[in-house]
């Protein structure tokens, strides 16, 4: 069974319905569902190495505006994984009347492209579906273009600045709606090119001011794996982090002290306390600045060892 693919930086949730598609679960000739009247009693999921298991349960949801009740779906949180690759896993189930049941699916992991404008972003200007073919295929060109005139690639700032939205909303507009238009080269109209002079000018002041080219990354850490409920978690920047940036990692609720080295490129995070065992925590870089004021946000998933 194949599904929607997974960001490598992201956690998200995978269903396996086994009821019927329509939330039925009556055990009826209607019924299609494996369940038949039936509930899930226990699961098992087996997870490759390289993909991440974060949690898993068979509580009540809603996919696609279909209410499941409880005990009739199998939801898994997953976490990391490697861009390009695609991972099989299974999952076991005991069901109320003393059947088991297996069934795979395969994740897919890969890494979505990075635009100025996402794609919802996109949509709501162009008041078309997210989905939109001709609109997917533009906003690489978008992004092409202001660099091409700007001399900088505003995709790849951590977050990217309301300047470089503001015009590629506009040129996404016009190329949108005058196609013609872009392949003759006509003239971009005064708002426009305001616009792109103005990123010009501060593509030239980032540069002159010393800020690197190169994004804020999270470029290694210690976390792999179970981890000891004792263990402290080491964060590698790729460049020095700024004031202010210990007092944005935070670890689900958990009060921990956070240092930087003399470098001010790795960051321990420690817990004042053990971790409880065997348990699922999302430790949050919440938008921590570099010392150039760039900032990074992602959000690791740790395990405790049982």
């Amino acid at each position: 069974m194949s599904l929607p693919a997974k960001d490598p930086h992201s956690i998200e949730p995978y269903f396996l319905v086994w009821c019927d598609g329509d939330g039925t679960n009556t055990g009826a000739p209607n019924d299609s569902g494996e369940l038949q009247g039936a509930t899930i009693s226990t699961v098992t999921w087996t997870v490759p190495t390289g993909i991440t298991e974060v949690s898993h349960n068979q509580t009540t949801v809603t996919i696609h505006g279909v209410v499941y009740a409880v005990n009739t779906v199998c939801t898994i949180w997953l976490s990391g994984g490697t861009d390009g690759a695609d991972y099989a896993l299974n999952c076991r189930i005991t069901t109320s009347d003393l059947r088991t049941l297996d069934r795979a699916i395969t994740v897919s992991v890969r890494a979505k492209p990075v635009s100025i404008l996402s794609q919802a972003e996109a949509s709501t200007v162009l008041r078309c579906d997210q989905d939109d073919q001709n609109m997917i295929d533009l906003l690489p060109l978008v992004d092409g273009y202001i660099e091409m005139a700007t001399g900088r690639d505003w995709s790849q700032d951590v977050r990217i600045r309301p300047e470089a939205k503001s015009a590629a909303r506009m040129l996404l507009v016009r190329w949108h709606e005058d196609p013609g238009g872009m392949a003759a080269g006509s003239a971009l109209g005064f708002g426009l090119t305001a616009a792109l002079t103005q990123l010009e000018a501060l593509a030239l002041q980032l540069k002159t001011a010393g800020t690197p080219d190169e994004p804020l990354r999270l470029v290694n850490t210690n976390i792999d794996g179970y981890m000891a409920v004792d263990a402290s978690f080491v964060l590698a920047f790729s460049y020095p982090m700024g004031s202010g940036a210990t007092a944005r990692v935070s670890l689900g609720g958990v009060t921990t002290i956070n240092t930087l080295d003399v470098s001010g490129r790795v960051m321990t995070i420690t817990p004042v306390a053990h971790l409880a065992p065997n348990t699922s925590y999302i430790l949050m870089i919440d938008y921590a600045p570099d010392i150039y004021g760039r900032t990074l946000y992602r959000e690791i998933a740790i395990i405790t060892a049982g």
